[in-house]
């Protein structure tokens, strides 16, 4: 397999190329990236310390914006789910063919654990809103 690069965007961040036999160094890499899980794992090493607190099983890779789910086999998609844009972490980056090699057409990274620190009550104080799991791991905390 020939090197294979992909670009990759967080929210509306300039998308990182992510190449699939060199790391973000210039080296070559000893085994190369084979597999969506492994796209994820380069990507936030190459954004660090971005990504640095949260775990790599949160984060998501997507087709990118406009794209059809018909570009890709079903195998590649983490569910069934029609409008379900996220790709298995065990699809090959081969079966990705030319998916996300433009910078101009990226593919998306996504974390599932987002905190808003922007939201205003009526109060007019900034409060914090948690996702259900923090909630959760702060009660037990408690106990």
């Amino acid at each position: 397999m020939e090197n294979k690069a992909f670009f990759i965007q967080y929210l509306t961040n300039k998308p990182v190329k992510v190449q699939t036999h060199i790391d973000s160094q210039r080296v070559k890499r000893e085994f190369p990236l084979t597999d969506v899980a492994d796209l994820i794992v380069s990507y936030k090493a190459a954004v660090a310390p971005r990504f640095d607190s949260t775990p790599t099983d949160e984060l998501t890779l997507h087709l990118p914006e406009g794209v059809s789910r018909s570009a890709l086999t079903r195998d590649c998609f983490a569910t069934v789910d029609e409008n379900d844009t996220t790709l298995d972490a065990g699809c090959l980056v081969s079966d990705l063919h030319s998916l996300g090699s433009k910078s101009k057409q990226p593919l998306i990274i996504k974390s599932v654990s987002v905190r808003i620190n922007d939201f205003l009550p009526p109060s007019g104080q900034p409060k914090p809103i948690l996702l259900q799991r923090e909630q959760n791991q702060a009660q037990i905390a408690e106990t």
